[in-house]
C-alpha cells in the first residue's frame, strides 16, 4: 500500500505542475477532479484485485502457519522430554528447532517481500487503467486537467468530481 503513497504524491506534484501550466494560459477548458481511491475500491475491478490479494495472503499464512506448528511441536517435545533426553540427542533437537526458526523467519520475511511486491504489482495494473479511462473522460468532456481529489483541495463544486463517471465506464470496461 506504500505504492498508493508514492502514486499520490507523483498525482499530487503533477497536479501542481499542471495547475501552474493552466494558470500560465494552457487550458482554456474546465478543470475536473476524480477520487482514485474511491474507484480502487469500489470498481469491479478493485474489488477483483482486492479479492485476489486476500486469498494470496491466506494461502501465504497458512503455509507459514504449518511451519510454525512444526517448530512448536519441536519446542514441546523439547520442553516435555529435553531433562530425559541424552545430551547428543538434546542438542540434535535443539540446533533443529533453532534450524526451524531461522527457516520460519526467512518464509515470513519472504512472504511479506512477495506480498508487497503483489501489492504494487495489483496497484499499478488498477491506476494505469483508471487514468486511461479519466483520459479519456477529460478528453469526451473537453477537461483542461482532472486533478486527483486530496487534502490539498479544500473546496470542491460536485458539478467538476468525474469519479463516478470514471467509475462507470471503467466498470463497463
Amino acid at each position: 500500500m506504500k505504492l498508493k503513497v508514492i502514486v499520490v504524491g507523483v498525482i499530487v506534484a503533477v497536479v501542481f505542475y499542471c495547475a501552474a501550466a493552466f494558470a500560465a494560459g494552457g487550458g482554456k477548458g474546465p478543470v475536473g477532479v476524480i477520487n482514485i481511491q474511491k474507484i480502487m475500491t469500489e470498481s469491479k475491478a478493485g474489488k477483483e484485485a482486492k479479492a485476489i490479494f486476500e486469498k494470496e495472503v491466506e494461502a501465504k499464512r497458512a503455509t507459514l502457519l504449518a511451519r510454525e506448528k512444526s517448530a512448536r511441536a519441536i519446542e514441546d517435545d523439547l520442553k516435555a522430554n529435553g531433562a530425559k533426553m541424552k545430551a547428543d540427542a538434546r542438542k540434535v533437537k535443539e540446533e533443529k528447532l533453532a534450524g526451524e526458526i531461522k527457516e520460519l523467519r526467512r518464509m515470513e520475511q519472504d512472504m511479506k517481500e512477495d506480498l508487497k511486491k503483489r501489492d504494487n504489482e495489483l496497484t499499478s495494473g488498477l491506476l494505469k487503467d483508471i487514468l486511461e479511462v479519466t483520459r479519456k473522460v477529460g478528453d469526451d468532456r473537453g477537461y483542461s486537467m482532472i486533478l486527483q481529489a486530496g487534502p490539498q483541495i479544500v473546496y470542491l463544486d460536485n458539478a467538476v468530481d468525474v469519479t463516478d463517471e470514471v467509475l462507470k465506464r471503467y466498470n463497463s470496461k
